[in-house]
């Protein structure tokens, strides 16, 4: 297990590593580092080897850059980077009006998502005030500010290479809106079959969304063209309750997580509507679940449950007691998670095989 050392803040800021100029390069395992993918499948012991007080009271989401980097929202109306593989603030920088100092800068108001694009460059927020933000990861400068509803906006995604975005409220129907990035949202919202979006995941270089919540209170999701917002096909699980609150891809699967449920489906390309391949009850609800490769996933519950397993059975082999979490994310390289929650505390976890 590597050993974190965790300085002033002054010597943080001073010593910080800039970005990779392509923003791609995963960051290195740590010493003695196994794959995740090892306790997913029962062969290690899942523990956790990381953690700092984020220094910004409850964190409301929480993203992971493809370099490494971890974004944390806070409820001082706060975003600050980390670098994991040093247990340092990530960058400094200053911009003239960014309001930045070090590696923070201030969202404005209390944001319910965060999500990064391919290449780490690029930093997008859904908020409670109803808009959309998009923010420059080396600088903290605004690049774009759209104003997509007088309502939260529940779930907002960028699209794998930084060019498409969406996002849904908590409006009946979820209202939502997909749009190239030069142009900006249009006025009207796009149909849906879904009562309510409660989340949204690129399908990574498909050109497609997955759009993920409830039909007549029974867990769904549609996946949506980028460029036409049209229905490729959709899933539900039907006489199962409750609504779909996070969602991943995992290769050719979809993973959801939602009230006291994971499940996994397999979309039909011809739009015919696919029922899921597995389903588990747990005790507690999902509060975030997340494919760890193309077999296992990660999901975390209300009570503060960490759970690794298959995607083929649902089957849990690995389980970790800590902290209420609201947001779960794996670091590139698949040797940790990343996580934080109402406690304000950044927590990386690993596997001891």
């Amino acid at each position: 297990m590597r050993t974190w050392t965790l300085l002033p803040l002054a010597a943080l800021i001073a010593g910080c590593p800039a970005p990779p100029a392509d923003g791609t390069t995963p960051p290195e395992a740590p010493v003695g580092a196994t794959s995740l993918a090892v306790c997913a499948a029962g062969d290690g012991e899942l523990t956790e080897v990381w953690a700092v007080d984020n220094g910004h009271g409850a964190v409301s989401a929480l993203a992971v850059s493809p370099d490494g980097s971890v974004a944390l929202a806070g409820e001082d109306l706060t975003i600050k980077l980390w670098n994991v593989e040093t247990g340092e603030l990530d960058w400094a920088a200053a911009t003239s009006g960014g309001g930045m100092y070090g590696s923070e800068f201030g969202s404005g108001t209390p944001l319910n998502s965060l999500g990064f694009d391919q290449a780490g460059a690029l930093l997008l927020g859904g908020d409670d005030a109803g808009g959309v933000t998009a923010w420059s990861r080396e600088t903290g400068e605004t690049l774009h500010t759209w104003t997509v509803s007088e309502q939260p906006v529940t779930a907002a995604a960028t699209s794998w290479e930084g060019e498409w975005f969406a996002a849904a409220t908590a409006e009946f129907g979820g209202e939502l809106r997909s749009w190239f990035a030069a142009s900006g949202p249009e006025s009207f919202a796009l149909e849906t079959d879904l009562w309510f979006v409660n989340a949204i995941a690129p399908m990574h270089a498909d050109d497609q969304w997955i759009v993920a919540g409830d039909v007549y209170g029974e867990p769904a999701f549609e996946v949506r063209s980028m460029s036409f917002g049209a229905v490729l096909t959709h899933g539900i699980a039907r006489g199962r309750t409750g609504t779909i609150n996070t969602v991943d891809r995992a290769g050719d699967r979809v993973v959801v997580g939602g009230p006291g449920f994971v499940g996994v489906f397999e979309p039909n390309e011809d739009n015919t509507e696919s029922p899921p391949t597995a389903w588990l009850e747990l005790d507690h609800d999902v509060v975030s679940v997340t494919a760890l490769d193309e077999d296992s996933f990660a999901a975390a519950t209300a009570d503060g449950q960490l759970l690794l397993g298959s995607l083929e059975d649902l089957t849990i082999h690995a389980t970790l007691q800590t902290a209420v979490t609201s947001a779960l994310s794996p670091v590139p390289g698949g040797w940790q998670l990343a996580s934080s929650g109402p406690d304000g505390v950044l927590r990386l976890f690993g596997c001891e095989g």
